[in-house]
């Protein structure tokens, strides 16, 4: 499975999950692979980390099913309901969670942002 994270209306995201299934790749487009509808479980150690991604309908996908990823977008939160301060800190560690998983698959990540630009 190619994960593609970004806005599912991204025109280069659309592109590229066309071409990925032109060739019969199973593709999919993710907002926040940290929010619903998706699920994250992630489980590291000093020595090991393995992760599991799930939605609704569908199989989970383990760190191996996952044959690369092309980040689109930091994986912002919906803002409604939140207080702005609450809304910042959820917002940072979301975007750490999500820079530390991507950092541990072993599949090719395209456009995997460094740490610098997620903690401005």
């Amino acid at each position: 499975m190619y994960l593609l994270l970004g806005d599912p209306q991204d025109p280069l995201c659309l592109s590229v999950c066309a071409a990925l299934e032109a060739r019969h790749y199973p593709t999919r487009i993710i907002a926040n692979p940290l929010v619903q509808p998706a699920r994250l479980a992630w489980r590291l150690n000093n020595e090991h980390s393995a992760s599991q991604l799930g939605w609704a309908e569908g199989p989970l996908l383990s760190d191996d099913d996952i044959s690369g990823v092309l980040v689109r977008s930091p994986g912002w939160l919906d803002p409604t309901g939140w207080q702005p301060e609450d809304l910042a800190y959820m917002q940072a560690e979301t975007q750490a969670a999500l820079l530390a998983w991507l950092w541990s698959l072993a599949c090719p990540v395209v456009n995997r942002y460094p740490a610098a630009i997620w903690y401005q």
